[in-house]
């Protein structure tokens, strides 16, 4: 099997090794000085491919970017690049590789990579894959940035693209994660939503952080169109803990018996430590907490 090189491509093989369902797709560098060569036809090789692993022109594909450094932990390139979905004719699709590739080149993209300190896109890889008519589509987040213990989901009917691009309104489902439910008591579940949640959950442990994902719900089955790392910060989560100080020193708790109560506290739990045979040097380290 050979070695994938674009980041969108590496994130759909994760989602296959961990079960999950992802529309068939195939990853294809072009000549390296295709975009340089006017009027260049794309490799008749290419569409002998392309009808043989995606049944292309009978199903129609979308041609998607798939640069190197997309949706990596450190740059996930989100909204840079084109997509060209629904493509149903072999003439349809030199326009749209040439969309995809030039957007690889344009102002927003060579901005992006400045800014990322990151040269500029120079290899020229593309990702073909089936085209899904959904009857759902949105994006998830397995953790929710502004809540740490919810994930979000955020879908609409039919395709998702104006939504994603906040050109409509679509709908919200937030999830629990330590309860196990929906924030909202009586959130309409929307039919994926128990194959998503359990999905997310497990993209998030198997990849040890965060993620985003762009899914879409059709004939009964989830299918997950692309995942990246999530490149919003999260929020500080804060517990408060109520230690019932009052069962042992009741009243006003003055600064002396406050002194003597910090004292007598990090004596029991450095004990404790000790009792569950952690090092001094582990225990002095949580002193500050």
């Amino acid at each position: 099997m050979a070695v994938l090189k674009g980041g969108k491509a590496q994130g759909l093989e994760r989602l296959k090794s961990l079960g999950l369902k992802v529309p068939a797709y195939l990853e294809w560098e072009m000549p390296p000085d295709y975009r340089e060569e006017e009027g260049r036809e794309i490799p008749a090789e290419l569409l002998v491919v392309l009808k043989e692993q995606l049944g292309f022109p009978e199903k129609p594909i979308i041609v998607r970017s798939n640069a190197a450094h997309e949706d990596g932990r450190q740059h996930s390139f989100a909204g840079i690049f084109e997509s060209v979905p629904g493509v149903k004719k072999p003439e349809e699709l030199k326009p749209a590789i040439d969309r995809v590739l030039g957007s690889y080149h344009s102002e927003r993209a060579k901005t992006y990579c400045k800014q990322a300190g990151l040269p500029e896109i120079t290899e020229p890889l593309l990702l073909f894959q089936t085209h899904i008519e959904p009857e759902y589509s949105g994006v998830a987040f397995s953790t929710f940035p502004e809540y740490p213990d919810e994930l979000a989901v955020h879908y609409t009917e039919g395709h998702s693209e104006k939504m994603i691009q906040g050109e409509e309104s679509g709908r919200a489902l937030y999830w629990d994660k330590l309860q196990h439910g929906p924030v909202e008591e009586n959130a309409e579940l929307p039919v994926f939503t128990w194959d998503l949640v359990t999905g997310l959950l497990t993209l998030e442990r198997s990849m040890g952080h965060p993620v985003d994902v762009e899914f879409g719900y059709a004939g009964g089955e989830l299918f997950y169109f692309q995942v990246r790392p999530l490149s919003q910060p999260i929020a500080e989560r804060i517990v408060l803990d109520n230690s019932n100080i009052q069962e042992s020193y009741a009243g006003i708790s003055l600064p002396l018996t406050f002194s003597f109560a910090s004292k007598a506290y990090e004596e029991v739990y450095r004990q404790t430590m000790h009792t569950m045979r952690l090092s001094d040097e582990r225990s002095w380290s949580m002193k500050e907490c």
